[in-house]
C-alpha cells in the first residue's frame, strides 16, 4: 500500500513538471519588435490580420520598439511596412523615395525585424528577422 503511494505521488509530481517534456513548453502568444541598428528613423506600419487594424510607430535609432503593442495569438499573419526617414548614408540629402520595405509575418512567439544599414536613396531597407 505505502508503495502504491509512493508510485502514484512520483507519477503526479512528473506530470505536473511537465510529463518529462522541456518544461512549459512555447506560447501561445507572440509579439512583433523592432530594433533599429540604421543610423535614420524607421516609420513602421503594422497591418494586423483579423480587425485589429493599422498600427504606427516611429523606431529612433539605436532603439527597439514592440511595433503591435498587444499580444498576438500564435498563427495571425501580420504585415509590416517598413520606411526610413533621411539618411546620413545618402550624401545627396533628402529625397521623397527613401528605402523601405514590407515584410509579411506570421506569428510563432516573439519575433524581432532587426533593420541594418547603409540606408541608401534608391536600394531597398535592408533588415534581417531574428
Amino acid at each position: 500500500m505505502l508503495k502504491r503511494y509512493f508510485l502514484t505521488a512520483a507519477l503526479g509530481l512528473w506530470c505536473l513538471s511537465g510529463c518529462g517534456g522541456e518544461g512549459a513548453g512555447p506560447s501561445d502568444t507572440g509579439r512583433i519588435f523592432v530594433r533599429n541598428d540604421s543610423k535614420a528613423t524607421v516609420d513602421v506600419t503594422a497591418f494586423v490580420h483579423g480587425g485589429q487594424g493599422e498600427i504606427r510607430t516611429s523606431v529612433e535609432p539605436g532603439e527597439v520598439k514592440d511595433v503591435t503593442q498587444m499580444d498576438l495569438k500564435n498563427g495571425t499573419p501580420v504585415k509590416l511596412h517598413l520606411k526610413a526617414r533621411k539618411s546620413p548614408d545618402d550624401p545627396r540629402g533628402w529625397h521623397h523615395f527613401q528605402p523601405e520595405a514590407t515584410v509579411e509575418i506570421t506569428v510563432r512567439g516573439n519575433v524581432t525585424i532587426r533593420v541594418t544599414g547603409p540606408l541608401m536613396f534608391g536600394k531597398p531597407l535592408p533588415y534581417e528577422i531574428m
